[in-house]
């Protein structure tokens, strides 16, 4: 979200290749794309929420020296963090919660039929360990696409006799 301001001019792609990660250069339609940067046990790859109406596969953060992935609903992960420390270091996470419905509400939005399995069973997996009434709660109130998506999904899965 804050790397839309304009008003933010950082050369983040200098400071990641000072720590040892490297852009993966992608060629695309309009050029070549910096959005995930390799290191030698992890890959950081950079995602915004897909603006309404934008096409491109690649969004272009000028003012920070980056692109980024645009991806539907990715807000609605930020919305409710929890922190995992992972050896010293707090990682910021979406909560289970939000990330079993994200999933599933990507997975109606799929192309292909083993990446939409794939969603539907990972949000699956994650409802185990999620707070009913949160889930029950933040299911109430999506709205418009989202619970229609979602609701799709729940269906799609009970078909399947998973749930």
């Amino acid at each position: 979200m804050y790397a839309k301001s304009k008003k933010i001019k950082f050369n983040l792609q200098e400071v990641l290749e000072e720590l040892g990660f490297f852009p993966e250069i992608i060629g695309t339609v309009t050029g070549y794309s910096y959005a995930t940067f390799k290191g030698e046990n992890i890959d950081i790859e950079f995602i915004i929420e897909e603006p309404a109406g934008y096409k491109s596969k690649i969004l272009k953060l000028e003012n920070l020296n980056i692109d980024a992935t645009p991806l539907p609903f990715v807000s609605d992960l930020l919305e409710d963090i929890i922190y995992v420390n992972v050896e010293g270091i707090e990682v910021p996470l979406p909560s289970p919660e939000r990330f079993h419905i994200h999933k599933w509400i990507v997975a109606q939005r799929r192309q292909s039929y083993v990446k939409k399995q794939n969603d539907l069973i990972q949000g699956l997996e994650v409802l185990k360990v999620c707070n009913a009434n949160k889930i029950q709660e933040l299911t109430q109130n999506l709205k418009g696409k989202r619970r229609k998506l979602y609701k799709k999904s729940k269906e799609e899965i009970k078909e399947l006799e998973l749930y």
